[in-house]
């Protein structure tokens, strides 16, 4: 499982905190180990993919922070 987010995680409405005990990673590795639910923007994650992706923070398009194009990246990354 992977969250990504239009903003980073710092910023982000989920901050350092677990998610309903699940810690979150920024490390590649612990997530591929799966002892960790991955956390991203959705631009760092271009050209990843994850078995399931929730799409956070999306709010309003914007050409420079979220645009349309960015949307389809989060979106065509899940394999389910």
């Amino acid at each position: 499982v992977a969250i990504l987010s239009t903003r980073g995680r710092k910023k982000s409405c989920l901050g350092q905190g677990p998610l309903a005990g699940y810690p979150l990673t920024e490390d590649l590795e612990e997530w591929d180990q799966g002892r960790a639910v991955w956390f991203s923007t959705v631009k760092a994650f271009k050209g990843l993919e994850a078995d399931v992706l929730i799409l956070i923070e999306a709010g309003d398009f914007h050409p420079v922070f979220f645009s349309r194009q960015d949307l389809y990246v989060a979106a065509s990354r899940a394999k389910h």
